[in-house]
């Protein structure tokens, strides 16, 4: 709700559930790509988006645990990419409101 209401919390997600609809009117921006059939196979968070000490959290599963894992330095491209899938996005949820 923190970053919500700071309006540095950006969701992109299928459809909208109850905690998204919430974090919305506290501020997030929301994108939903409307494909239920579609199953991620990992989940992310861009942390410090728009500030130089950004990263990357990824979070996936592995042998029937959760893992997450970090990515801190400007030299691995992980952010760039994450940056990038919210950019696309971000376009295709702006085409599907058309």
């Amino acid at each position: 709700m923190k970053k919500a209401s700071e309006r540095s919390l950006v969701l992109v997600m299928p459809k909208a559930n109850p905690t998204s609809s919430e974090l919305v009117k506290a501020g997030a921006e929301a994108h939903y790509y409307g494909d239920a059939d579609f199953k991620l196979r990992s989940r992310f968070t861009v942390v410090n988006s728009n500030r130089g000490d950004a990263w990357v959290a990824v979070g996936y599963g592995r042998k029937g645990a959760h893992m997450i894992r970090e990515f801190h330095s400007s030299d691995d491209p992980t952010l760039n990419m994450a940056k990038d899938l919210i950019d696309i996005a971000r376009r295709l949820a702006e085409k599907g409101a058309r």
